[in-house]
């Protein structure tokens, strides 16, 4: 029987590019767009880590200026690739990031 492994009640979060990282049990996904504290419109990237068994999934929200609109993500090498919807401050793109730091990189932009 299929079961929830996390919910978040404040916004969608898990509506975009789930990619499993399989060496740190991860899950990352991007939410659906939400509105941020300031009124702001954005999507939120998300690392899971999935539970065990005998602990639960613990969500962590990954603070990522440059990606503001992030639209789909694919694993590439050891770090994934993001693309960006273009926001009223940022244009769209691809990023490449590392897994373990999360440092973002610009790939193109338009």
């Amino acid at each position: 029987m299929p079961e929830v492994l996390l919910r978040v009640d404040k916004y969608p979060f898990a509506d975009e590019a789930g990619v499993f990282i399989e060496r740190s049990n991860e899950l990352f996904v991007i939410s659906a767009q939400c509105v941020d504290s300031s009124g702001v419109k954005k999507a939120q990237i998300s690392k899971i880590l999935l539970g065990n068994g005998t602990k639960p999934a613990v969500q962590e929200e990954i603070p990522c200026d440059q990606i503001q609109m992030g639209n789909g993500r694919v694993n590439y090498q050891g770090g994934s690739f993001f693309c960006s919807q273009a926001s009223l401050s940022e244009p769209s793109g691809l990023f490449k990031t590392e897994a373990d730091d999360h440092h973002v990189k610009l790939v193109v932009t338009s």
